[in-house]
Order: structure tokens, then sequence, then C-alpha cells
């Protein structure tokens, strides 16, 4: 699980890091104009994949041709989209009514085609559980990446900095994944019968990326023309403050959630430990780190400039998501690796809907009603989703009451601490204020090692994992079988 985590965390951490660096050089707009981008590419990008990598972690028997016909179909699919993506530039300006929109979006979707030669080697890397070598790739991508972003943005280059370090980023993302890979993909494997064989599984999960990618970002679909690109700007800060180191976290959490529980599915009592774990970790890692983001955002996101102090309430209400995102996600994994994809279709398509109404009415209080009413979408569909997880685990109300309870009395703790700080503290220098956040933070983890024994225990397992650990296992693909 450890080296999960690392792979998203260690090269998120260092994006989050650039971005607020970027903020702090760059207005609202050039952010708003990457992320209304971003919000018509990423539903594109639902199709790059075409479900046929998560078949490939999923399948229990995979051969080589498997893997050579996901190749050539990723391939395809990848260079196509970035046509499409060109083309779609410009009616995409007009949706935003943004016309500076069209050049960033045509050149953003390049990134189609260069992520498709890789898409193939990180799904058999993810089936391997090689976690330690994808985490090194995403560090050092992300790394490189972020370094010509602020580069060019101190010479001057605006939004074309944030473009540039992501293209730089899926470049060498790619050339990474091509480094670490065993398998290469050989024209005489490729075949209708292999891809076939994968289709029933990858046409459902095709089906879900997509419907996912529109539940991610209808909020962005919907905020960027009814509110503006300084809007969109100001959300898109609050998402990366706040939703997306969770997403992050559990996505990671999710790349080793579901080939396990794809391994185990006719063990039922297994695949709830994992799902209990998981959700333990979540609940001690999250819950605490969204408290402290709501009590310090007041005095943390006006570092970046007064430009920026607009997303302030913004980042305190999407908490309240992000929080109920982390609890949504790992049945989505369940749903995933037990082979229920139709479900998933299902849910996705019910949430999407949902989310979408509750933003349009909100979005007419501005951009704070347009959160709130993101947040009370989440809540509402959060009972649904935890009794799936029941019928899929086992893992029932009760269960949930003994995992959560202990992290929620932590956070208890850790809001007190920093809340008490913040007063004390008010006036005082950054540095300051950093001092006493650390002071709050070793509060907190005083009092999760006595409430939440069974957490300290797994995080203590996993970290000596994580030093102990040795090579990747080689690639377990069967043969192809012989004419």
């Amino acid at each position: 699980m450890i080296w999960a985590v690392v792979q998203q965390v260690g090269a998120q951490v260092a994006t989050m890091i650039v971005f607020f660096v970027l903020a702090a050089l760059l207005p609202p707009r050039d952010f708003g104009l990457v992320g209304m981008a971003g919000a018509w590419l990423a539903v594109l990008n639902a199709f790059c994949e075409t479900g046929f990598g998560a078949a490939v972690i999923q399948r229990e028997q995979l051969r080589p041709d498997h893997l050579s016909s996901t190749f050539g179909i990723n391939l395809v699919v990848g260079l196509g989209l970035t046509l499409l993506g060109v083309a779609l530039s410009w009616p995409a300006a007009l949706y935003f009514r943004t016309p500076e929109l069209q050049p960033v979006m045509a050149v953003l979707s390049l990134g189609f085609g260069v992520r498709a030669f890789g898409l193939t080697q990180a799904a058999l890397a993810q089936r391997e559980l090689r976690f330690r070598a994808l985490a090194v790739r995403d560090l050092v991508s992300s790394i490189v990446g972020g370094a010509t972003g602020i580069g060019l943005a101190l010479a001057g280059y605006g939004v074309w900095s944030l473009v540039t370090m992501t293209l730089v980023s899926a470049v060498l993302g790619t050339i990474l994944l091509w480094r670490l890979a065993r398998w290469r993909p050989r024209r005489r494997e490729m075949s209708r019968k292999a891809a076939a064989e994968l289709w029933p599984f990858s046409s459902r999960m095709l089906g879900f990326n997509l419907l996912k990618a529109l539940g991610q970002n209808t909020d962005r679909l919907i905020i960027g023309p009814l509110l503006g690109v300084h809007a969109l700007g100001l959300y898109t800060l609050a998402t990366r403050a706040v939703i997306l180191p969770v997403t992050t976290f559990v996505g990671a959490l999710g790349n080793y959630m579901f080939p396990r529980v794809a391994r185990l599915q006719s063990e039922r009592p297994k695949v709830r430990a994992v799902y209990r774990a998981v959700l333990i970790a979540i609940l001690n890692v999250i819950l605490p780190g969204l408290v402290a983001l709501a009590v310090l955002a007041p005095a943390v996101v006006p570092l970046l400039g007064s430009r920026w102090n607009g997303a302030v309430p913004i980042v305190q209400v999407l908490t309240i998501a992000a929080l109920a995102q982390a609890v949504i996600a790992p049945v989505g994994q369940l749903m995933k690796g037990l082979g229920r994809p139709g479900w998933l279709i299902i849910w996705s398509i019910g949430f999407t809907i949902l989310t979408a109404v509750a933003l349009w009415i909100g979005a007419a209080r501005g951009l704070t009603g347009a959160s709130i009413a993101y947040v009370i979408a989440h809540v509402v569909a959060l009972p649904l989703i935890l009794v799936i997880g029941w019928r899929l685990s086992g893992l029932g109300l009760l269960d949930l009451v003994k995992v959560s309870w202990r992290p929620a009395a932590g956070a208890v703790v850790l809001a007190t601490a920093l809340a008490v700080l913040s007063h004390l503290l008010a006036g005082h220098s950054p540095p300051v204020l950093v001092v006493g956040a650390l002071a709050a933070g070793t509060m907190y983890l005083i009092a999760l090692a006595r409430l939440s024994p069974e957490f300290t225990g797994l995080a203590v397992r996993e970290l000596r994992k994580l030093r102990l650990s040795g090579e990747e296992p080689a690639a377990v693909v069967a043969a192809a079988p012989r004419s």
C-alpha cells in the first residue's frame, strides 16, 4: 500500500508546491483559462484510455497479445483525440465566451498523443504492483515539468508557462514509463480476438470513465460560462488546495485497492479487510488535513496575494465535499475489482445529474452558492454509496462507526488547537504561523497515537515495508499460445 501512496502523493506534493509558487506569480485569469480547457479535455481523456488498461489490470489470465492489442488501440485513439481536441478548441472558446481559450486548448490537446504511448505500460506496472518504480517516474516528471513552468512564469510567459509545464511532464512521464517497462508491443501480436476478449469489461469501464469525467468536471463546465474566467480561476485554486490532494491520496489507495480486490474476488472476508484498511487510512489522514485547511485558509490564502482573497470561503466550503469524495471513492474500486462496472455506470449517471442540477441552481447565488450546492450534492449521495459498499463487502454501519469515531475525535482536538493558535498568533509573520501549525499537528499526532492504535500500527508496518522493500516483482504475463 505504501508505495501506491508514495507514487501519487510524492508527485502531487511537488505539483502542489509548484502550483502555489505559480499562483503567487500569475493572476487567477491564467488559471481560469487552463481550467476551462481542462474541463473539455478531461471529457475527451475518458476515451483516451479506452478502458482496456483497467481490463489488463482486472483480467486473471493475461497474454502478450492482450497487451499489444491494447497498445495499438490506445495509440490510435490517442492520436485521434489530439486532432479532435484541436478541432473542438473553437467551439470550446465559444461555449465559455473566451476567445483566448482556443490556442491554449489546441496546444494542450497534444498531450493525448503523448500519453497514449505509455498507457499500456502504466497498466501493466500497476497490475504487477510496481508502485515504487511508478512513484519515481511521477516524481521526476512532476519536478522537471514544474521547474519548467516556474522558469517560464518568471520570464513573463503567463498562461503558456502552465501549458508548457503540463506537456513537459507528460512527455517525460511517457519516456520514463518505457524505460521501466520490460514489455514491448509487437505488431504481429495485435489481434481482434484479443481485443474482443477484453472488450466486455473495458467497454463498461469506458462508459464509466466518460461519466466519471463528466461528473468530476461538471463544476468547471457550469461555473466557467455562468460566472466567468476570474471566478473559475478562484475556484481552480480552491479545488487544487482542497479537492486535488484528497483525490490524489485516495486515488493512490485506489491504485492499490483495485488490483488487490480483483485478485481476492472470491474471498469476501479478505475483500472486506482491504476495504476497511483503506477507509481507516483515508479517515485518519484526510480528515485532519481538511480540518486544518478549513481553519487556516483565512491566514494562508492571502499570502499568495490579495487577488486570491475571494478563494478563502470556497476553500472552507469545499472541505466538506472533499471528505465525502474520500469516502465515496473506495466503493468505486470495489465495484471495479469485483466486476460490477455496470453498477459504476448507473451510479455515475445519477451522481452527475444530481451534481449538475445542484450547481446550476447554486450558481445563481455566485461562486459561494455554487460551491455550497456542490457540497449538498455530495452529502445527499453519500448514504447510497455506503449501502453499495456494504452490499459488496459486508462492512456495515456499525463497522463504519468503529472506523470513523477515532479520527473524528482526533480532528476535533486538531481543530481546537488550530483555532486557539490562530487567535493567539493573529498578525504574526508566516514563519510563526508555520511553527504554530506544526505544534498543532504534533498535538494531533499524540492524540491519534492514543485514539487510533490500529491506524498507527498499520502506518508503522507500511513504512517498514517502504524501508525494507527490494526490487519490484518481474512481469507475470502468460505466454502466448503457439499455433
